[in-house]
């Protein structure tokens, strides 16, 4: 599975996860995510050197390595950048992703704003 199609940082602990979330969730007014994922599984991954991920703006891309695709989630306070990476992202993968998208209510817009990805 290819890992460099873009710049992926290796998890070394759960407090980078920690830290950013913190950092999204206090430069915006919205916080939206897909990444409940409690810290003893999180360290799981990080030991089996099975999580990465990347910044780019005010979102948090989290990609967790499986045998024959990505698992992708996020933390994001800007539902139009969060959909401009995403769309620049699917481009630049070369292997399968998945990307679940958990409705809590309140956050309807998002699904609206993303793109179909052809």
């Amino acid at each position: 599975m290819e890992k460099n199609f873009i710049s992926l940082t290796p998890m070394k602990n759960i407090c980078e996860i920690h830290h950013a979330k913190n950092i999204i969730k206090n430069s915006g007014e919205n916080f939206f995510t897909n990444f409940y994922v409690n810290d003893n599984l999180l360290i799981q991954w990080i030991l089996r050197s099975q999580i990465y991920y990347f910044s780019s703006c005010n979102t948090l891309f989290i990609l967790r390595l499986r045998k024959e695709f990505w698992h992708l989630y996020f933390l994001t306070n800007d539902l139009d950048i969060f959909s401009e990476e995403l769309f620049c992202l699917t481009k630049k993968i070369t292997s399968s992703i998945s990307l679940d998208i958990i409705y809590l209510g309140g956050g309807g817009e998002m699904i609206k704003n993303l793109r179909p990805i052809s």
